[in-house]
């Protein structure tokens, strides 16, 4: 037996210049190989030294009889004639001269002829590669290689191998996220059925000649002379021909639009698969010109519905019927039953013909007149079996050799019947309970579809199956009347019965029938000549079946809201409102199905005259038929507007707040009442009233055209009860009836309620100060000298006392004559200061730092990591990131307080990292609140020194120095090493007495400098965050944007899912909680939970480590756990269609991308786009939306293309108007109000109060008695 061994490996890490692609590459082949051939594959990511163990390890599991599959992405090199693929590992190549290049390796065809040997079956090689030109000749002559760049002459296929391999150019493609352009071709071929592996390989060749211009190719080696088949699962073979007898069978939902068979093929199909679009495939065909296997008409063929014809029989091809009766339809002329009838092969011109009743209907073509409603919970299980074809030799039209009496009875005929394929054909519809699993019915149909391609119409099912199908209800069998003698039949007596029909000749009917023109053959007169439809003829026609079947589904979506349950809804208007659209709809029905008689009457008419198409024409132009669909668009309009109020009250019930309608409180308003009028009755109300009750005006109108405010009102009502002692009622008074006199929302509490007074202590004021400066410049040792400054008069105070450590210090110093190092260690360890990496940010996130200078004044001294960090620039972003986003939660900046060395001339990194990102956040408006500090000032006599020289260049050359001084007021020079000092001592550490005066003179000044320092930013004006706008407030919301975006583009592909299943009933509803400890995806625990069938990872806000705080990258693998996400199924219909859903998730895609491509028009790039990391993350851990997800990319890629296309320039406050679009997007509003909170609670987390007694320092006192 046969077993497929796949090695699939993807190298993106390595050491220099990393992939984007090749990891996800491997995964997404690995999937789609595991999908297609249904066995178990494994994915080695990122292999380094053990890149060769890996392999070893594969070509020992080799066994003879295996089918092998190779598949590598990553860099490959050309070497001494070999193609060698290489390890992450690839910085050893050059730097050992290329001597061991294969010890960083694979030899490409060493390995292949290693697999070849060790199977006498098949072997796959493909390999992605970004390749590196390494030939020594060519570096060491530079004269030019004869070997092809692509790499086609170093590699041979032994006996039993298929190769096929891109070497592109050493650069990868861009793209937003994604697949490389091999794989994603080699993606969607792979899963093609007809496909043989080279037919395969042939195709996306050709697809990447097209993309990329001719400059990449597929190298393609074979030694096989035959055709090569993957090994398939079963359910995902495409339609086979079974057996010698024609026996076909259709996977599930599974038929090539372009199958041109002539016999109808077997399929399990359920309705909600039209929202795959297979359903779909063929509606453009449905009006089009009769299938005709000539242009001229000639020679036709039709599917037999009339089962009567035989050969040299007469055939009216006007009206497709073997004698002359006519059928009136009555039955439910779904547009699903239309798409239905086209995927089983029945001609265009016939579905037309059943579909507006002109033909009558017989066998499975019945199914045009089904009664019942065809919905998400309607299968399809089609069986076609064909014994043979019978054909005639005409010699002339009198004489139809056939073994038979001659037919000479024309009369009315236009072609004579030459040919018939015999055979069974039989279609059971079942309609599954609401209350069934539809996952259930889908498996158990599909296990009945493979079986009756596998055993020639013979169905085995056990006892729990056999249960199953008799439990099944509501099922219409349609077949020839020979076996077919009862529609309500069982599907069991179907299933127990086909053996029988398809062995007995006496069941076997015409399945087609193939004619000649009688006209054409015979040249006489007397027999009508058929016009084929012209394309102005077929464009009416399709216009008359499109515009019907558009108000068929607006009839039938109109009918299913009008299903809704009002039970709940004690509303008497909205009641009221129900009945009348109800009865407005039975109107608009009843002329609708008049109009549909007059159709299919006109219809019939043009049997004769087909190119007579006025009076359609008129119908579709005349103002009845626009002014029905008109009238039906409105009612459905009006329906949908009163389910939204349904569900607003509903919110308000949730929320304990009772709703009424101002004609419900006062029984004596008319619609001419003025707003005074109603206010004045409404207060009285409020008086009379038993209860304590406060009320909210509001309208419809008023809630949709100021959503804003709306919002705030809302939440500012459902506070009233909270902020009260005793317990109040809240009523909403829905003005809608009178909106034309409300003009804003108002909330009236009773007369004699009077607001608290207020307290006669004024509140305290809070000083908030950002400290932001260079890795090791000394921001903490500002801030624990700066407290103990307030602390003790003097540095003789200090040393006798306990000093304040507010921020634990490590530092070395030299002592004695030796100058023997010593680690001085004050204050204890804390997570956030880590000593021990050098080069590194001691602080790793920001803190605050709450000083009371005197009862009424406090100042915020806010620590934050360092800038310039050895981890390299894209640390110093994520850590100005943390920064903007810690400080985008105050309400206010006092000061913005830069601190540097006075002795640095070049300051070009610490502008770049620093000052052009803070200038992102801060609006012209705030410059004037940058102040600068200078720490270790001593050895410059406390001046500014040679850093101020190279700041005032830096200013001047940016065009700053008007909006951003630097002058005497706002730079101030400090020697805070006396608080080193200071943990020396009670270290135990001595100092000669020079070192001692120096630090008493050091600490007078300091302490002086701070005073100035603390009044100077009393004198700036509060930089109030909320009122400004900028770029960098931007980027915050689109990363804070990311997760919750992926999360309901998440929920709604599961919800399309879901629809695809025919499952409506429930809706996914995603539950956010948020958290009080920072961790990332990388840490915190992942569970697996099952909601609605679909497998989905939560994240948990507990860690998977042991260590107490997380210190991960910020990477394509690691993302912040900001809140968690509870996924809960409700008992509430998805009212909306798969297009709908469709259309909802691109719009919010495309504003989200619009956000991306505004920020890097203005200078963010997207080279960490936080939205990509979460996909990657989401993408690995997805199952049942896996492809799905995968095409986000796509449309990703489309939006950029078009946003690049039309050059969209957004202004920043219609940047600002979009992001706050997507935060109050319904599913995104809740989880953005989560984040915020868990942010809060984390800055309350870092947040110290230093407890020092207000006025110790003699000199402080004169600034903690100043008022604010």
């Amino acid at each position: 037996m046969h077993q497929l061994r796949a090695l699939i490996i993807g190298n993106s890490d390595y050491t220099e210049s990393p992939l984007p692609h090749c990891v996800s590459d491997a995964a997404a082949f690995s999937r789609a190989l595991q999908e297609v051939t249904g066995c178990e594959t494994h994915v080695s990511k990122n292999l380094k030294a053990d890149m060769y163990g890996e392999v070893n390890k594969f070509l020992n599991s080799i066994q003879q009889n295996d089918f092998v599959v190779f598949y590598f992405s990553g860099y490959a090199a050309r070497w001494r004639q070999q193609i060698v693929l290489l390890s992450c590992e690839n910085n050893r190549i050059r730097s050992e001269n290329f001597i061991n290049i294969t010890h960083y390796g694979i030899d490409a065809q060493a390995l292949l002829d290693d697999m070849a040997r060790k199977t006498t079956h098949f072997v796959l090689f493909l390999f992605d590669c970004y390749q590196v030109l390494l030939e020594p000749s060519v570096v060491a002559t530079g004269t030019p290689s004869n070997r092809s760049a692509d790499g086609s002459n170093t590699i041979q296929a032994p006996k039993n191998t298929i190769i096929g391999f891109v070497c592109a150019s050493s650069k990868p493609s861009s793209g937003f996220m994604g697949n490389g352009l091999f794989t994603t071709r080699l993606l969607k071929h792979i899963k093609n059925p007809k496909f043989d592996v080279v037919s395969m390989l042939k195709e996306v060749h050709q697809d990447l000649i097209q993309e990329t211009n001719n400059t990449q190719q597929v190298i393609i080696l074979s030694s096989f002379k035959t055709q090569v088949l993957l090994p398939r699962k079963a359910v995902t073979s495409p339609a086979l021909q079974a057996s010698t007898e024609k026996q076909y069978n259709i996977p599930p939902a599974n038929v090539p639009p372009n199958n041109k068979q002539n016999v109808p093929q077997p399929a399990v199909h359920n309705v909600a698969a039209k929202d795959k679009g297979t359903l779909t495939r063929n509606t453009n065909t449905i009006v089009s010109s009769p299938s005709e296997s000539d242009s001229s008409g000639h020679v036709i063929e039709r599917k037999a519905i009339g089962i009567t014809g035989k050969l040299g029989q007469g055939y009216d091809a006007l009206s497709d019927r073997v004698d002359d009766s006519l059928y009136h339809n009555k039955g439910d002329r779904s547009i699903h039953l239309v798409e239905y009838l086209s995927k089983i092969k029945f001609e265009n011109i016939l579905i037309q013909r059943l579909f507006f009743g002109t033909i009558y209907p017989s066998g499975i073509s019945c199914l045009i007149s089904y009664e019942r409603p065809v919905n998400e919970n309607t299968w399809f299980l089609y069986y076609s079996h064909t014994f043979g074809t019978q054909k005639s030799t005409l010699t002339s039209v009198n004489s139809v050799q056939t073994g038979t009496h001659p037919n000479k009875n024309f009369r009315g005929a236009t072609h004579i019947i030459t040919e018939i394929q015999y055979g069974i054909e039989v279609l059971c519809v079942i309609q599954v309970p609401k209350d069934r699993s539809c996952e259930n019915i889908d498996i158990l149909l599909r296990n009945i579809s493979e079986q009756l391609k596998d055993k020639q119409g013979k169905v085995n099912l056990n006892a729990d199956e056999q249960s199953r199908i008799r439990q099944l209800g509501n099922i219409r069998i349609y077949g020839a009347a020979r076996y077919i003698f009862n529609r309500d039949v069982s599907l069991s007596y179907v299933l127990s019965s086909l053996p029988q029909w398809q062995t007995d000749p006496t069941y076997y009917h015409p399945l087609v029938y193939k004619m000649i023109s009688l006209h054409y053959h015979s040249r006489d007169q007397k027999y009508i000549e058929i016009s084929l439809i012209n394309n102005d003829t077929n464009s009416v026609m399709e216009r008359l079946l499109s515009s019907i079947t558009d108000m068929h589904r607006l009839v039938g979506n109109t009918d299913k809201l009008l299903d809704t349950s009002l039970e709940n809804v004690p509303n008497l208007t909205i009641k009221h409102q129900w009945i009348c659209f109800r009865t407005e709809f039975n109107e608009l029905s009843s002329a609708y199905r008049q109009l549909c008689k007059h159709f299919q009457q006109t219809l019939r008419k043009l049997g004769n005259n087909p190119s007579d198409t006025e009076e359609i024409d008129r119908i579709l132009s005349n103002n009845e038929w626009l002014s029905l669909q008109n009238n039906f668009h409105k009612l459905q309009a009006s329906i949908k507007k009163c389910l939204s109020k349904i569900e607003f009250i509903e919110m308000l019930k949730k929320d304990q707040i009772e709703y009424q309608e101002v004609s419900e409180i006062i029984k004596s308003t008319h619609r001419q009442s003025s707003f005074p009028e109603l206010h004045t009755a409404l207060q009285l109300y409020l008086k009379k009233s038993r209860q304590s009750l406060v009320l909210m005006y509001s309208s419809d109108q008023l809630r949709q055209q100021r959503a804003d405010d709306w919002e705030r009102m809302y939440k500012q009502f459902k506070l009233e009860r909270q902020n009260r002692a005793e317990k109040y009622s809240l009523i909403y008074v829905d003005f809608t009836q009178y909106e034309h006199l409300l003009t804003n929302f108002d909330i009236i509490r009773p007369v004699e309620d009077k607001p608290p007074a207020s307290s006669s202590k004024k509140p305290s004021t809070e000083l908030n100060v950002l400290l932001i400066g260079e890795t090791g410049v000394g921001k903490s040792t500002f801030i624990n000298a700066f407290v103990n400054y307030l602390k003790f008069d003097n540095i003789h105070e200090a040393e006798q006392g306990e000093p304040a450590v507010v921020i634990p210090v490590s530092f070395p110093i030299a002592t004695g004559d030796e100058f023997k190092e010593v680690t001085i260690q004050f204050g204890v360890a804390d997570s956030n200061e880590n000593h021990q990496n050098k080069g590194q940010s001691v602080t790793q996130h920001c803190r605050s730092y709450i000083i009371n200078l005197n009862e009424e004044v406090k100042i915020r001294l806010i620590d934050s990591p360092g800038i310039g960090d050895t981890r390299g620039f894209n640390q110093d972003q994520i850590s100005m990131d943390h920064i903007f986003t810690y400080i985008n939660q105050l309400t206010h900046l006092n000061a913005v307080c830069l601190l540097l060395k006075p002795t640095v001339s070049k300051l070009d990194v610490f502008f770049r990292s620093c000052v052009r990102q803070l200038l992102t956040y801060l609006t012209p408006k705030g410059h004037p609140n940058i102040i600068f500090c200078f720490t270790n000032s001593r050895s410059t006599f406390y001046g500014p020194g040679s850093t101020g020289s190279a700041l005032k260049r830096l200013l001047k050359e940016e065009g700053l120095q008007q909006t951003i001084l630097f002058e005497k007021s706002n730079v101030f020079c400090f020697d805070d090493e006396t608080f080193r000092y200071l943990a020396a001592r009670k270290c135990k550490v001595d100092f000669d007495d020079f070192v001692r005066d120096e630090a008493i003179l050091s600490w007078t000044k300091s302490v002086t400098e701070s005073i100035q320092f603390v009044k100077f930013i009393r004198t700036l004006k509060p930089y109030k965050l909320d009122e400004h706008q900028s770029l960098r407030k931007v980027a915050l919301d689109v990363a804070m944007l990311s997760r919750p975006l992926m999360e309901l583009l998440r929920v709604m592909l599961y919800h399309w899912k879901l629809i695809k299943y025919g499952r409506r009933e429930k809706t996914i509803i995603i539950q956010p909680s948020a958290v009080d400890i920072e961790i990332c995806s990388n840490c915190a625990d992942r569970i697996r939970t099952t909601i609605a069938s679909f497998n989905i990872v939560q994240y948990k806000s507990t860690k998977s480590r042991a260590q107490a705080t997380c210190h991960c990258p910020c990477n394509e693998k690691h993302f912040l756990i900001e809140y968690t996400v509870i996924h809960e199924l409700k008992p509430q219909s998805l009212m909306y269609s798969s297009e709908q859903l469709k259309g909802s998730l691109e719009k919010l895609l495309f504003k989200y991308d619009r956000l991306t491509y505004f920020l890097q028009r203005n200078g963010f790039t997207n080279k960490n786009d936080l939205f990509s990391s979460i996909w990657e993350q989401f993408l690995d851990g997805e199952n049942h939306i896996y492809e799905e997800l995968q095409s986000l990319t796509v449309r990703r890629d489309k939006n950029n293309k078009e946003l690049v296309r039309c050059n969209e320039n957004l202004t920043l406050d219609d940047a600002v108007e979009l992001a706050h679009e997507l935060k109050s997007e319904n599913g995104i509003d809740r989880q953005i109000e989560c984040i915020k909170t868990s942010r809060r609670l984390l800055m309350e987390k870092t947040v110290s109060h230093i407890n020092t007694p207000i006025s110790n320092n003699n000199v402080f006192a004169t600034l903690t008695s100043f008022q604010p």
